[in-house]
């Protein structure tokens, strides 16, 4: 049986987990051209311009997980889902994750299912992902990674270009082609005044 390799990250910043102690520790980091093109081809999108991310790590109330919470902002240039044409979007958003050591976090599986009682044979409840934290990577948290799972999750697949919008049956047509709504016929007769004769 081949061991398993872990594939490196398009956008990776590691944070040695022996550094993040009972003091929460923050980090601040922004992708680099080359980062931004490799997470581009990954994401399926025409190109990332910007992207940073800061974020603060801390252990949790048993110590031996640590939990990752931060917030990044991406410049993005996609296909716009009409038209095929460049279409930029700017994206910002919450990320978290938890981790720990790969021993813990089998440890930490087996007694959240002993304690649910959950027995061989019986349907497995999925965990909380706090419950279910993710392993470090040689003792480290790539906290990197971490927000580009986010940011996939926060890119619109179905962007769509300012030319076009949707009609008054929810068709998408250009903005041009829409005709403006039509406007009340006796609307212009509030202005009038009657004058007495």
């Amino acid at each position: 049986m081949s061991k398993e390799t872990k594939l490196p990250s398009e956008w990776s910043y590691l944070v040695d987990a022996r550094e993040v102690t009972d003091a929460p520790t923050k980090v601040r980091f922004e992708a680099s051209e080359e980062e931004r093109k490799n997470l581009a081809r990954r994401l399926n999108v025409i190109a990332i311009d910007y992207l940073y991310a800061e974020a603060t790590l801390a252990r949790s109330d048993s110590k031996h997980v640590v939990t990752v919470s931060g917030r990044f902002k991406a410049n993005l240039v996609q296909s716009c889902s009409i038209s095929g044409e460049p279409v930029k979007q700017s994206i910002e958003d919450d990320f978290t994750g938890w981790f720990a050591e790969p021993d813990q976090v089998v440890s930490l599986i087996k007694v959240k299912h002993e304690r649910d009682g959950i027995m061989d044979g019986a349907e497995q409840q999925i965990l909380d992902e706090k419950d279910d934290p993710e392993p470090f990577v040689n003792g480290k948290v790539d906290v990197g990674e971490l927000a580009s799972q986010y940011l996939s999750l926060s890119i619109d697949n179905f962007v769509h270009s300012d030319v076009y919008a949707l009609d008054e049956d929810g068709d998408v047509q250009m903005r041009e082609e829409i005709p403006a709504v039509r406007k009340n016929p006796f609307e212009a007769l509030k202005d009038l005044k009657i004058k007495d004769k």
